[in-house]
């Protein structure tokens, strides 16, 4: 921790305004820590500017209004002077009289105050500051990578896939054009169900799917519109019992049944030594 401070520290051994380098950080933090440290240093510097600039703003205004001469001189002597004094509270006071100028005595010379303000509200905008970050764009090695174009997904047929939207590229849907398999890796929470799965239930009607749902929240949401879309949607749900007044019938399999025992005793005996190896495995170490 005492580490992670120190590289705030623009003197001696440590990484000034380089934070996001810093060994200290971890990879994953690094982006993160640079974005947010690149955003508070532009806040500060806005704010300074546009302090600066507000306190020349009544200066400019008092110059256009009057023209320079020497009592425009004094006046702007006697303005600076109490501004440094007070530490910028005499510039706070002419606030209600430029206020009162604008409602009561209106000309061009009253929007000069209006500049730095309009100024501060513009370079604080979130698109704005996205926009400058240099820390907020993904960048690619030219030399190893770059990022895909319109191009290169057609060359990929992913706009011509049919199952397994992998995501959007100018709210087009990206599948698969043909069956292969897809690992998607991140933490609970993040948008795996909303951004893969449900969007592959809802976009893949030509494909057949056995979905694993233990919660049931996938079942909820989308076995109404498969049903009606699709086809017929069945719930293996074990542990479930037939509602028959509400027409709530859950699919059952008797392994034991007569129907499904081979009748060949060796085949027999070989069908009932796989049921016993699912339903009781054996041991982890075990001779047996």
């Amino acid at each position: 921790m005492v580490e992670k401070f120190k590289v705030l520290s623009a003197g001696g051994d440590s990484k000034g305004l380089n934070i996001f380098k810093s060994s200290a950080y971890k990879e994953h933090e690094q982006t993160p820590m640079a974005q947010a440290f690149w955003a508070i240093r532009w806040a500060i510097g806005v704010w300074i500017a546009c302090a600066i600039a507000f306190v020349f703003a009544f200066v400019l205004e008092h110059i256009w209004r009057y023209g320079w001469s020497d009592a425009t001189a004094v006046w702007t002597k006697v303005y600076f002077i109490n501004a440094i004094k007070t530490a910028g509270m005499s510039v706070v006071a002419e606030i209600p009289d430029w206020c009162i100028r604008c409602i009561m005595h209106p000309d061009f010379a009253c929007i000069v105050p209006f500049f730095p303000i309009i100024a501060f509200f513009t370079l604080n905008d979130d698109m704005l500051k996205k926009e400058f970050n240099p820390h907020g764009k993904k960048k690619y090695d030219e030399k190893s990578s770059r990022e895909a174009n319109e191009t290169d997904v057609k060359q990929m047929g992913l706009f011509g896939g049919f199952m397994m939207v992998l995501g959007y590229f100018k709210k087009k849907p990206l599948k698969l054009p043909k069956t292969l398999s897809v690992l998607c890796l991140a933490p609970p929470g993040t948008g795996k169900t909303e951004g893969i799965v449900m969007p592959t239930i809802y976009g893949c009607p030509e494909v057949s799917m056995i979905i694993n749902d233990p919660k049931p929240e996938l079942d909820w949401k989308s076995s109404g519109y498969r049903s009606e879309k699709v086809g017929p949607v069945f719930i293996m749900d074990w542990g479930g019992q037939d509602e028959p007044e509400k027409g709530i019938y859950y699919p059952s399999w008797n392994p034991l049944s007569p129907g499904h025992i081979p009748f060949a005793t060796e085949q027999r005996e070989l069908y009932v030594d796989y049921i016993c190896d699912v339903l009781v495995p054996d041991a982890v170490g075990s001779s047996a």
